[in-house]
């Protein structure tokens, strides 16, 4: 039969809507009935049903779209008809101003633009229907697209500021404009690891579940519309694009009833749920499994295949272990359990047997980064011991460190047992079945030697796991023996930065130990208490750490005379919180009297007074005083080396803290090796994006800073500044201190509004975190008030920096150079505001100080000068004015 190639066309669409309608098995009879002897209409639907199936293209393609790609003569036509349709650079739309193409979906194409009326001046997405669809019901969805968006208030989802029509009648949306790139390849270039892309898919189901929250379902979650990309301080997030086939759950709010049309399917085949597929009604399920498929990509670089559905740990590629920065076999260990279960649970045909909600979904991916069971699988004795220990990289230093403390703990508990006949008899079961465990474990630290491992540390997190799966339910043992399996954990995952688990374990671990003694006179009771302290500490509550290792101390000396070790271990967790805490003159004496505490102990020759005559020279450093703070730096790296070798990570943060002394001494050629191996035996032991890793990266970009590679040190401020983040939170001290020095490289190459934001952020963190009298709120209030002075701000800078340049003088005292150079930032802002007198007192003081503290060739003082030079020139024109 010869029609003409629109009706053609058309009958084609209709047919491809309709079997696709009908299950695989019946399609072809309905063809063949359908087509009569039209063989040539035939194997045209035959090959767009195949097209369909593996279909990539973007919102609503029909099945012109489809087809193009198999017949050339349509696919030119159809190009040729979408760019004669498109509006011009230049162009206006109402107060909009075209400047291009930003894409072209089934209902219409995407322009970038910009607001010509001057109302702000910011770039938007403009999304106009496509000429040849501007039907009743194309129109009524687009403007129910319009409902949709705006209903939708979340920071992971596009924003729709502004709607309108064109001359022709035609409806166009104005949206915000995103830059970034899909989550799968953002993930992929910047070879994020397992831990990073369930945070970036955990931002990706909250905003989806807002969208549910409001009835909303998204209908159409891909990769192309989840946009990644870094903030503006340098921590990665999503946004969530295009809800043009979104459908309102609430009947009520979906005005005109429009319902889907068989003709005009809208839905991309690889991610779309089977239901979807099918033509049957859509619910939250559908995005449940959408988000399914994304999971499964963004772990696996591959997509599930629906036909034969593989666990994800068995779709990996050298490819995507190398995407991920791994191995292709540590990669499958890191997904095999957990994570295989979670991605096909959310796959599963039937919506029933998927999780019931995208919040079931989010929490069973929280638990398992947490280490908790999950509930994509029965739960089981094996399955909750497997759960203490997750996958991570460490050294076997600490899987050996695990074993020890507590074999050494289950034969301290052995010997308290009492002696009476019925105590004896009980005891020996208790430590028949103690004694099991040492055996237990001493085999599997055999197999976990180091010849053995054969360089791979993860071999380690597999001789745990069949530890904790053997050692079976911690509920069958005594109290005591449970306490101590739980210390003993918690110290691992503290030791991992893992603080969700370890305060879980800890707190339990406490519990138990607390209940046993009530009066907390117990060295285990203290044990677990300090370090819940040293938890708190982590996690940035040094208020709350300073609390719990004052009650450690108070019970120490009451249990221990005062040259024990046990008393010169809590006395300098004590002072490192204090220190964190910013009481600097607490945490002095506390350090100093630990160090007097272990040398008149057994001997000098203990790694734990090395590691707190490092503490003291951090604290020391601080206060000026170079010279202590490189003697104690190097003593404590002395003792170390003979004691605990060369790769143990208190040796690192010595090392690292002897670089930061020489650095600032103007010894940068020798800090940097210092630097270097810190990095080495960081890495080697924890991994890559571990806070201590963090912590050396962050020294390495200031230093690369004062040699003006500031394209290196940008990029590893931003690597410091997302790890961190995820890890530890965005409002936590040390991602604080980060972008603080972060700010003050934008400000050195005078980006003074991008230093200005970047400082303002590392204020703000440090105010709810730390308080407005701490000593690391009120340097970042000075930092802040100069960019804010350079910037233009210079009164709003002067309300900053008078209260932060008071504080720091009562603080640290007015010759410190710490106060000079907030002085030296208010006489930048009153010089901006012409007070020349006022602001040449503030930086002839800051010239005098930091010439006498830091010397004249300083960057500080070089910068002081020229401002003075610069107030006193005005001065005299003002005087030779007058």
């Amino acid at each position: 039969m010869n029609l003409p190639p629109l009706e053609r066309w058309q009958r084609l669409d209709a047919l491809l809507a309709e079997a696709l309608d009908r299950p695989p098995d019946e399609r072809t009879a309905f063809l063949r009935a359908r087509c009569g002897g039209d063989r040539a209409l035939y194997a045209e639907v035959v090959a767009l049903l195949d097209a369909a199936a593996a279909a990539e293209d973007t919102l609503g393609e029909s099945a012109t779209h489809y087809a193009a790609p198999l017949l050339p003569g349509l696919r030119n036509a159809l190009a040729a008809a979408e760019a004669a349709g498109d509006l011009a650079p230049g162009a206006a739309l109402g107060p909009y101003r075209i400047s291009g193409v930003l894409g072209r979906g089934g209902m219409g194409t995407v322009y970038r633009a910009e607001r010509a009326d001057g109302t702000f001046d910011k770039t938007v997405a403009l999304k106009v229907v496509r000429r040849g669809l501007d039907t009743d019901d194309v129109l009524a969805r687009f403007r129910r697209e319009r409902q949709v968006l705006a209903s939708l208030d979340h920071p992971g989802i596009a924003r729709l500021l502004d709607g309108g029509a064109t001359e022709d009648g035609r409806p166009y949306l104005v949206m915000e404009y995103v830059e970034g790139e899909p989550v799968t390849a953002y993930a992929d270039r910047t070879r994020l690891g397992v831990e990073a892309r369930l945070a970036l898919f955990a931002q990706t189901g909250e905003a989806v579940q807002h969208a549910h929250r409001r009835l909303v379902v998204h209908r159409d979650l891909k990769p192309s519309n989840v946009l990644a990309a870094e903030n503006d301080r340098g921590e990665p997030r999503v946004k969530l694009l295009d809800f043009g086939i979104a459908k309102l759950l609430d009947p009520e709010t979906d005005g005109d009833g429009l319902q889907t049309q068989t003709g005009l399917r809208l839905l991309t085949p690889a991610y779309a749920a089977p239901e979807q597929r099918r033509g049957e009604p859509v619910t939250t399920a559908t995005d449940v499994y959408a988000l399914g498929v994304l999971l499964f990509e963004l772990l696996t670089g591959d997509r599930a295949e629906r036909d034969r559905l593989a666990p994800p740990s068995e779709r990996v590629t050298d490819a995507a272990a190398e995407a991920h920065g791994t191995t292709a076999d540590r990669l499958r260990r890191r997904l095999r359990g957990d994570l295989d279960l979670i991605a096909l649970k959310a796959l599963r045909d039937d919506p029933d047997r998927r999780y019931p909600s995208v919040e079931a979904f989010l929490d069973d991916v929280r638990r398992h980064r947490r280490g908790l069971p999950v509930q994509a699988r029965p739960e089981s004795v094996a399955y909750r011991a497997r759960s203490f220990v997750r996958r991570h990289r460490v050294g076997v230093a600490a899987a050996a460190a695990f074993v020890a403390l507590l074999v050494g703990a289950l034969v301290a508990v052995s010997l308290q047992q009492r002696a009476t006949a019925r105590e004896r008899d009980r005891a020996a079961r208790e430590l028949a079945q103690k004694q099991e465990v040492v055996v237990l474990l001493t085999e599997l630290l055999g197999e976990a030697d180091p010849m053995l491992a054969q360089g791979d540390t993860l071999n380690v997190y597999e001789v745990l796991g069949r530890a904790e799966e053997r050692l079976g339910d911690a509920s069958g043992y005594a109290p005591d023996v449970r306490a101590h399996l739980l210390h003993a954990l918690g110290h691992v995952y503290l030791n991992m930065a893992e603080h969700d688990r370890a305060g879980h374990l800890l707190a339990e671990a406490f519990e138990l130990r607390q209940a046993r003694y009530p009066d907390s006179l117990h060295a285990d009771v203290v044990s677990t208490l300090e370090l819940r302290g040293r938890l708190a500490r982590d996690r940035g509550e040094p208020d709350r750490a300073v609390a719990l290792h004052r009650e450690a101390v108070a019970l120490r000396r009451r249990l221990h005379a005062e040259a024990d070790p046990a008393l010169a271990q809590a006395l300098n967790d004590l002072a490192i919180s204090q220190h964190k805490q910013g009481d600097l003159g607490a945490a002095d004496a506390h350090f100093r009297e630990a160090i007097a505490a272990y040398r008149a102990g057994p001997g000098t020759a203990d790694a734990r007074l090395a590691e707190t005559l490092g503490s003291l020279a951090v604290l020391v450093f601080e206060s000026d005083d170079l010279d202590e703070a490189e003697a104690l730096l190097r003593e404590s790296i002395d003792l170390l080396r003979t004691l605990r070798g060369d790769r143990h990570p208190h040796l690192a943060s010595s090392l690292n803290s002897l670089g930061s002394v020489l650095q600032y001494g103007g010894r940068l050629a020798e800090a940097e090796p210092l630097f270097a191996e810190a990095l080495a035996i960081n890495r080697g032991a924890y991994g890559k994006d571990h806070p201590s890793v963090s912590l050396v990266l962050n020294n390495l970009a200031t230093l690369y800073d004062e040699w003006d590679q500031h394209a290196v040190a940008d990029s590893l401020y931003r690597r410091v500044i997302r790890a961190d983040s995820l890890r530890l939170g965005p409002l936590h001290p040390n991602v604080a201190i980060t972008v603080h020095n972060y700010g003050l490289m934008l400000h050195e190459v005078e980006a003074y509004e991008a230093a200005a934001g970047r400082l303002a952020s590392a204020h703000a963190a440090a105010l709810e975190t730390l308080g407005a009298e701490h000593i690391y709120t009120l340097i970042f209030a000075s930092s802040l008030g100069l960019s804010l002075a350079d910037a233009g701000r210079a009164r709003e800078a002067e309300r900053l920096l008078r209260p932060a340049m008071d504080r720091l003088s009562a603080e640290l005292g007015a010759g410190h150079w710490r106060v000079a150079v907030a002085r030296r930032n208010l006489g930048a802002a009153l010089a901006a505001q012409g007070r020349y007198d006022e602001a040449g007192g503030h930086l002839r003081f800051s010239v005098e100080v930091l010439t006498a503290s830091r010397g004249a060739d300083a960057e500080a003082t070089q910068d002081a000068q020229a401002r003075l030079d610069a107030v006193s020139e005005a001065l005299r024109r003002t005087a030779g004015g007058a």
